[in-house]
């Protein structure tokens, strides 16, 4: 997912919830609200039990419980 505004962390959380795994690139959007998206987004996966890992600046895997991330 490539959000352009924080309106679009909703739709990382229902992916998130419906048990998808997200490839978040936040590249293209203003840098503060990158952090509240990114912020936002492993809350969810937090609350969700599951996990996060940085894949390179600015993009993030994101997945629900039951998936384990290793670098």
């Amino acid at each position: 997912m490539v959000p352009t505004d924080f309106e679009d962390a909703k739709h990382i959380g229902d992916k998130l919830k419906n048990k998808t795994i997200v490839a978040l690139n936040l590249t293209k959007v203003d840098p503060n609200i990158a952090e509240r998206i990114l912020d936002f987004a492993v809350g969810v996966t937090y609350a969700l039990g599951g996990g996060s890992l940085k894949l390179d600046t600015n993009i993030f895997l994101l997945t629900g419980q039951g998936v384990t991330l290793t670098q």
